[in-house]
């Protein structure tokens, strides 16, 4: 499983999916995002990032929208001199997780496709912890399955024991 604090997103809205599948599917290759932050997940529509729990959250803000700039920037760039094209891919800043979790594809340390659980901050003292593709919103499992798993990772995510 990929466990992380102050984790951030970056997403392709899905109007510009229709890019080459190429699209964000580069920077996992790099390992590292200029600053040294570390890429957990990529794929053709989103990043994941590592930036650590001594980042504060204005500072991950800042952050967040500084490393899809420079995205913007690179495939600028890139598709300018490789192929003399002009590049209206808008790589935007979505989100910043207090808390993450993504399990990991057995036997491995890559994180599942489109699985992941993360905590935000929605309002001053508000936090919400949002589920893609894990049990709590897949309807094939059973309402207690999917309640237990919401309250188990709210109460882990707000450091309740």
């Amino acid at each position: 499983m990929l466990g992380a604090t102050s984790k951030l997103c970056l997403d392709v809205p899905p109007a510009a999916e229709a890019t080459p599948k190429q699209s964000l599917g580069v920077a996992p290759q790099m390992g590292t995002t200029p600053g040294g932050y570390k890429v957990l997940y990529g794929d053709t529509d989103s990043l994941f990032v590592l930036v650590g729990s001594s980042v504060g959250e204005e500072e991950c803000q800042e952050i967040g929208k500084g490393l899809a700039a420079g995205l913007n920037a690179w495939w600028r760039e890139t598709l300018a001199k490789e192929h003399r094209l002009e590049s209206h891919l808008e790589i935007q800043f979505e989100k910043h997780y207090l808390r993450f979790f993504m399990p990991t594809i057995r036997g491995t340390e890559v994180g599942s496709k489109k699985r992941y659980a993360g905590y935000v901050r929605i309002a001053a003292e508000a936090f919400e912890v949002e589920f893609t593709g894990m049990e709590s919103v897949r309807t094939d499992w059973t309402t207690l399955a999917r309640e237990f798993q919401r309250e188990l990772y709210r109460r882990i995510f707000a450091g309740e024991t």
